[in-house]
């Protein structure tokens, strides 16, 4: 598969779109506004020389007002990463209106403007017909590695195991889940070729995670491998993380 495919626009916008994307552009005289439904988009929106770009992405509205950021969106989980200008989260409801998206801050949640600036690195999740945003951090460099996809690489000092896992999932034929809630938390770094599944689960080792190979009646040649924290410590039954993967 391509990596990525920038798609062309006549002002000075650049949007480009991972393999595996799904979306819909639509224009106005004065704005532009993309319908994501799933994959990732990273998108550079240059204020005065460009049209205005909206995302629609799982009920959310994400506001350009003059910016670089990239998407991904999987599931009901959507994560944004701001390197220059400003985005506005908004909640778009079933009925046409629009809300504040909820912020949860450690044990508190409440709805409140939110505007994403460079650095920030947020994720956005649907729970029934709620948009609850959680910011990640702020790191300019980190929010900038999350556009690494587009080299065919998965750089990070840190994120979470479950958005690395769809990264990878995406681009080769081969299915990795999450066999324990804990390792969907768990955080990961390092610099990865997106295509060396290989390489990839060997690090999984450094993390205490066990991999196990099993089988998924209906998946044909694709191979499927649960990551899970071992039940009874590094030597507990299964095939071990330095399985390799096609």
């Amino acid at each position: 598969l391509p990596i990525f495919r920038l798609i062309p626009f006549s002002d000075a916008t650049q949007l480009q779109m991972d393999a595996v994307t799904n979306l819909l552009i639509k224009e106005s005289a004065d704005r532009r506004t993309v319908y994501l439904t799933e994959g990732q988009i990273q998108a550079s929106i240059q204020h005065g020389k460009s049209k205005p770009m909206d995302v629609v992405v799982h009920g959310i509205l994400l506001r350009d007002l003059g910016t670089e950021f990239n998407v991904a969106a999987h599931a009901d989980v959507v994560t944004v990463s701001i390197t220059s200008g400003k985005v506005q989260v908004i909640e778009l409801h079933p009925d046409g209106t629009q809300d504040n998206p909820i912020n949860i801050k450690g044990k508190n949640a409440s709805r409140s403007p939110t505007y994403l600036i460079p650095g920030d690195l947020v994720r956005l999740e649907k729970r029934d017909q709620t948009v609850l945003i959680t910011h990640v951090g702020n790191n300019l460099d980190e929010a900038r590695n999350r556009s690494s996809w587009i080299e065919g690489r998965l750089k990070t000092s840190g994120q979470r195991l479950d958005e690395v896992l769809w990264e990878i999932n995406s681009r080769n034929k081969v299915h990795l889940l999450i066999g324990d809630p804990a390792v969907a938390q768990m955080s990961i770094g390092g610099n990865y070729d997106l295509m060396r599944v290989d390489d990839f689960l060997q690090t999984t080792r450094l993390l205490g995670i066990e991999v196990v190979s099993v089988k998924v009646p209906g998946e044909g040649e694709f191979p499927t491998y649960i990551l899970r924290l071992p039940a009874d410590g590094p030597n507990a039954e299964g095939d071990s993380a330095g399985t390799k993967p096609r």
